[in-house]
């Protein structure tokens, strides 16, 4: 069983609508027992009264013999009785109930001096207790000198005693009146209060951040507005919290990003000041040999044309590394990468052409399998770079006198670039971190036949710049680099 609260909508409505039913029914009652008995005695003598000066002006212009049934006709019609009196020759005609009744005159009234009877009379008589009243006036005939008059009786019985009787039943019209008004607030106030229960039940389930109930709108005055309007807002409110919600995962994802790349920059930073540190130190021997003409050092031409290379080696790592922070800065704001349409089969063509000397070094046959018209949304010179790197890698890491492929074709809606070397083969737990910065599969970590183990590093930042596919595994006759492209990237 639900409790209603003291101070709940429910009790408020119901307290307030019994109170106003109370009152209103006993200020009702009120008026009925006390007055409308005064406001119906004067009510019935003023209309009475007016009716009796007409009869008395109509029956100037009607003979005696013909006056009876006009006046028992007002009679009747006004629930009166009237009495038509002589006092000369003391005769009379008595209406009463309805009926018409001559017979001697007895009036309890004084009869009026002779002196005085071409003046018109008029007397009214009460009651104390307000039961009757009664009016006497004067009244002549057509063709009739005589003066006669109009003795009339109405009773206010019926309505004293109607008093009387509800002042008598006022317990039991008080014991009505307050079942009536109880129950009458109670459905008022539940008729009223359920929309606002609704409401307020939507309302709470709003903060508790539940958004999947609506309120029934099923009218269409104030509370169905608000309802409506909570219903709006309820949508408005779910779509916000929403969106909030996605900002937040993506700041979260941002921020979780940044932190990723934080860490890789620290140890990418540390990975350069390893790498830095033996050409510099190699840099600073041959030096101060030279200064110093110390053993071998004293052939300057030729320690200073090896110093001039480690030189160049040095600074072609720092391009990379530049090139490296450059993209990462990409991969953290991809809006920021300017695309274009790029004809990727052109652009293979030229890298071939541009690396080929080093497959003529090794004597390695370059063969190309490429289509025309391949067409992607790129950067054409992180794209050109990534090739580049992937080519030369296949040919730096394939025995002299091996063969190179690469395949540049259409399939349906994506675009497949695949590097093949032949008599190669790369560990398995080796291809999992081949394209991991500063990583070479040469134990021997020399520049010479291992590179900076950059390369693969970039193709990885810039293929995951342009959301592109990638990956490297062994085949049977050798290692296949393999990369799916579509007609628009990102």
């Amino acid at each position: 069983m639900k409790v209603i609260r003291k101070n709940s909508i429910i009790t408020k409505i119901f307290a307030i609508t019994s109170a106003l039913l109370l009152i209103s029914t006993l200020l009702i009652y009120v008026i009925i027992v006390f007055i409308m008995p005064v406001y119906y005695t004067s009510y019935k003598k003023d209309t009475i009264n007016k009716g009796l000066n007409q009869l008395v002006d109509q029956l100037k212009s009607v003979p005696l013999n013909d006056s009876l049934g006009v006046i028992q006709d007002f009679a009747v019609k006004n629930n009166v009785d009237i009495q038509v009196t002589d006092f000369q020759k003391e005769s009379f005609a008595s209406i009463k109930n309805s009926n018409v009744i001559f017979g001697p005159y007895k009036s309890e009234e004084k009869t009026p001096n002779k002196s005085n009877t071409n003046t018109a009379v008029t007397t009214i008589a009460e009651n104390n207790n307000l039961t009757s009243f009664s009016i006497k006036k004067e009244v002549k005939f057509k063709n009739d000198s005589s003066t006669y008059y109009l003795c009339l009786s109405a009773s206010l019985q019926p309505v004293s005693e109607a008093s009387k009787v509800l002042l008598k039943l006022l317990p039991y019209i008080l014991i009505c009146i307050f079942f009536i008004a109880m129950i009458g607030a109670v459905l008022y106030a539940k008729i009223i209060s359920k929309p606002l229960i609704e409401i307020n039940k939507i309302a709470k389930e709003m903060v508790n951040m539940n958004f999947a109930l609506k309120c029934k709108v099923g009218s269409k005055d104030e509370i169905g507005e608000l309802a409506q309007s909570l219903n709006v807002l309820t949508v408005n409110l779910e779509k916000s919290m929403n969106d909030l919600k996605e900002s937040n995962k993506k700041l979260k994802s941002d921020i979780d990003r940044e932190r990723e790349i934080e860490g890789r920059r620290r140890e990418f930073l540390a990975t350069i000041s390893h790498e830095l540190k033996t050409p510099i130190t190699v840099l600073k021997g041959q030096l101060e040999g030279m200064i110093y003409n110390v053993g071998i050092y004293k052939d300057r031409e030729k320690y200073l044309k090896h110093s001039l290379q480690v030189v160049d080696n040095m600074g072609e790592l720092v391009i990379e590394f530049l090139n490296i922070c450059k993209m990462e800065s990409m991969n953290f704001m991809k809006n920021s990468i300017d695309l274009q349409d790029i004809c990727l089969n052109k652009m293979v063509n030229n890298c071939i052409q541009n690396i080929s000397f080093m497959a003529e070094q090794k004597n390695i046959k370059l063969i190309s399998n490429i289509e025309d018209n391949v067409i992607a949304q790129v950067n054409g010179k992180l794209i050109y770079k990534a090739f580049s790197n992937i080519i030369g890698n296949a040919i730096t890491h394939s025995p002299n006198n091996s063969v190179v492929k690469v395949n540049l074709k259409k399939v349906d809606s994506t675009i497949i670039f695949e590097v093949k070397n032949s008599d190669v083969r790369i560990e398995e737990k080796e291809i999992l971190k081949i394209f991991d910065a500063f990583y070479r599969v040469d134990k021997s970590r020399s520049r010479k036949t291992g590179g900076s183990g950059l390369g693969l590093y970039i193709v990885k930042m810039v293929f995951e710049l342009h959301n592109i596919k990638y990956k490297i595994e062994n085949t049977d006759d050798g290692v296949k680099f393999n990369a799916i492209f579509t007609t628009y990237n990102i």
